[in-house]
């Protein structure tokens, strides 16, 4: 007892100050390790090993939901959507962000160009074009000509007498024959074949002028863009064509947006006369039977008045004769 005393108090505490004067010493002995008991040195519960060990395998302990989170730690926010802005195209509502904004103003840049340079090429072009279309008609002409004066000129077909007097003559003509022949039939294919093209044109340029007239239609009279307006409208204009003499075929065939726009304005003023009431023609103020009262005119009846006096020389006749004086 008395060496354990000294060991841990006087002779101890000179230990424990040669430790720190001396940098590579040590507070603990290796012969007595110091133990922390839960009281001194820790806060765990004594039983959560326990507590541990009676959890169930493959229970997890349920923790309550985080936000998401990157690698570095920080909370994952949801980027903000993009500002729409709602424009009116072709008469429907489209919502358009910021981003295609500037994206479609690109594209429409891009087609503007395009759009120009395919009508520069186009206006370049049209001269080639009226070229080609007058080489085109001399050679539809000269086809038919051709074809003519092939026929004209073909020789008649070698007598086959000649087989056994001048084979070689009956030879030689048999092949002039046929290759005469193979030409006039030749310009009578081309020829047809001409005909059939300038044909499929004129229909392919007739449709086309007419999808333009109706266009163009449609420019001039807004109100037929309606179905029903546009048919009762040349219902009307086929009522007042008649009217002039013309019939439903000559009407059919008007191609020009021009004149159906002057047909439909006589139509409509043409109805809107028939509908005006017609004026009362006045005939003037009635002449009064003679002998009456109104046919009398005051200088008329001044000048009996006068007479009268002259007669009578009363004071009433007089007095009337001035009346009719004032």
């Amino acid at each position: 007892m008395a060496d354990t005393a000294a060991a841990t108090g006087f002779e101890g505490s000179v230990a424990s100050i040669a430790a720190l004067l001396d940098p590579s010493g040590d507070l603990r002995t290796p012969e007595t390790p110091t133990e922390q008991s839960p009281e001194e040195g820790t806060l765990a519960d004594p039983n959560a090993e326990e507590t541990a060990e009676a959890k169930p395998e493959g229970e997890v302990e349920a923790t309550a939901e985080e936000p998401a989170t990157d690698d570095e730690g920080a909370t994952q926010e949801e980027p903000p959507k993009p500002a729409a802005i709602t424009v009116e195209l072709d008469g429907t509502k489209v919502e358009l962000t910021a981003e295609e904004i500037p994206k479609g103003y690109l594209r429409q840049q891009d087609y503007s160009r395009k759009t120009a340079a395919l009508a520069e090429e186009k206006k370049a072009f049209e001269p080639i074009r009226e070229q080609v279309n007058q080489e085109r008609a001399v050679y539809a002409q000269l086809i038919p000509a051709l074809r003519q004066q092939l026929q004209v000129t073909l020789p008649q077909k070698p007598d086959p007498a000649l087989i056994d007097t001048d084979f070689q003559t009956y030879v030689r003509q048999d092949a002039a024959y046929r290759e005469h022949l193979e030409k006039l039939q030749a310009a009578q294919f081309e020829e047809n074949r001409v005909k059939a093209q300038q044909s499929t044109e004129q229909q392919a340029q007739s449709q086309k002028e007419l999808e333009e007239g109706r266009t163009k239609v449609l420019e001039l009279i807004p109100d037929w863009k309606e179905p029903a307006k546009r048919t009762a409208g040349r219902a009307q204009i086929l009522d007042y064509a008649k009217t002039l003499g013309a019939t439903e075929e000559e009407v059919s065939q008007v191609r020009d947006p021009r004149i159906v726009k002057a047909l439909w304005d006589a139509s409509k003023y043409r109805l809107l006369m028939s509908r005006q009431q017609k004026p009362v023609v006045s005939k003037g103020p009635q002449a009064a039977p003679a002998g009456s009262a109104a046919s009398a005119s005051p200088r008329s009846e001044f000048t009996r008045a006068k007479q009268r006096l002259a007669q009578t020389g009363r004071l009433d006749d007089a007095a009337a004769v001035l009346k009719g004086l004032l």
